[in-house]
């Protein structure tokens, strides 16, 4: 009886080892065909979810308005400007016309003064806009901008007989600007480093008046615009003082922020393709300006 008893106890013992491994085993198996299931209806959702995104992708590239209302500068000569006969002419207007033809979107381009362009934007009074307008971080705060198709400085114009020749030579002097541009802001943060008054208008022919009359000393104005008057021999007694008073900066194409995210993607979309093409650097060599420096 005791080594039967000892075989039978040996026997349960062994019976309880198997069953346990077993037990093990099959608990690993399932935890795999559990994992391998999740995998499985998580590749099945995305797979689902691919037609949807790429719908979501697309949508995002079709106009959102039959004709997208878009505002340029009335008087920015070379970038945009109304001419003689009435008619808008422009590197950003022909930057425009041209990006819309390729994307694919149709849109009236309405003159303004610049001052008003934005407020306009951010009311919703405009989809886009254009016409020298620059990337700045302040302004990406309320606006949507494209990829840059330009970069340039600030350039300082003054008198052919005012002796400005440095920044230093700006000290007690006055400079005149318009409200609401870069160089407006430049003007107001370097007033007290640089030692100038600064008085303000709202085109750029009152900042050349003003210059001319002896009302300011000098006028901070975009280089492109500069070069080109000053090469046209439409403003006697000015030179150019400083060819670049700031940093440099970006044009870009703008809308409210959030509100036309796909006009800024149709805009990049034809923009890529005149960058791709060489009809930027076309145009701005058309306006007597050199290529793109990006």
């Amino acid at each position: 009886m005791g080594s039967g008893l000892t075989l039978i106890i040996k026997f349960h013992e062994a019976y309880v080892l198997v069953n346990n491994m077993f037990c093990v085993k099959f608990m690993r198996l399932a935890h795999h065909v559990a994992a391998l299931v999740t995998l499985f209806a998580a590749g099945t959702t995305l797979l689902q979810a691919a037609p949807a995104l790429a719908a979501a992708d697309t949508a995002a590239l079709q106009p959102q308005r039959e004709v997208y209302r878009i505002a340029c500068d009335e008087n920015f000569a070379p970038l945009s400007f109304v001419d003689e006969q009435g008619k808008l002419q422009g590197i950003d207007v022909e930057i425009l016309q041209l990006a819309a033809a390729r994307a694919g979107f149709a849109y009236q381009l309405i003159p303004l003064p610049f001052d008003v362009i934005v407020p306009r934007l951010l009311s919703g009074q405009l989809d886009g806009a254009l016409g020298g307008i620059s990337v700045l971080e302040q302004r990406r705060q309320i606006l949507d901008f494209s990829h840059p198709y330009y970069s340039c400085g600030l350039a300082a114009v003054a008198r052919c007989d005012s002796g400005i020749h440095t920044l230093e030579d700006l000290a007690g002097k006055t400079v005149i600007v318009k409200r609401g541009t870069l160089g407006s802001m430049f003007a107001e943060n370097q007033a007290s480093t640089l030692r100038f008054s600064v008085k303000y208008c709202d085109t750029s022919p009152q900042m050349v008046t003003a210059v001319q009359n002896g009302a300011a000393d000098f006028y901070l104005e975009d280089y492109p615009v500069v070069s080109y008057h000053l090469a046209q021999g439409r403003h006697p007694g000015l030179m150019m003082a400083l060819p670049q008073v700031s940093a440099t900066f970006d044009y870009a194409f703008a809308a409210s922020r959030g509100q036309h995210v796909e006009l800024i993607s149709l805009f990049n979309q034809g923009l890529q393709k005149l960058q791709d093409d060489g009809s930027i650097d076309a145009i701005l060599q058309r306006y007597g300006l050199r290529s793109n420096p990006r």
